[in-house]
């Protein structure tokens, strides 16, 4: 990252997930200690479908770190987590009784970081 500019090396570990419309939150919450401050990051959405591709993408997910890039409702672009403190994966399968039920995993990209989000330009 340079300034707001934000480069990939390699794509071998970019994902892009969709998540059902307005669901998308970022969330920051500042923790005080004798350390100074750090913040309780969690980047949550759900991505519809319980399927046997969206559990296998999971599955390999869970295992590595990540920096999440997400668009704002306003349409900025934020970065949350950085290589030394990155954000770890938490998919829940929600499914229901219904056909109306929405079926799928909310997922949660939580860590704890000592920087807030920045905001970065359109990295596509």
């Amino acid at each position: 990252m340079n300034g707001k500019e934000v480069s990939f090396s390699n794509s071998d570990d970019i994902y892009a997930i969709y998540c059902t419309a307005e669901t998308m939150n970022l969330k920051e919450d500042p923790v005080k200690t004798n350390a100074g401050i750090h913040y309780k990051t969690d980047v949550t959405g759900f991505v519809p479908g319980n399927r046997e591709d969206v559990l296998e993408a999971v599955n390999v997910m869970q295992s590595k770190p990540y920096q999440i890039i997400i668009q704002d409702g306003n349409g900025n672009y934020l970065l949350a987590g950085t290589q030394s403190y990155p954000l770890r994966l938490t998919a829940i399968l929600q499914v229901g009784t219904k056909v109306s039920d929405p079926a799928g995993y909310q997922v949660h990209f939580t860590g704890q970081t000592i920087l807030r989000a920045r905001f970065i330009n359109n990295p596509f």
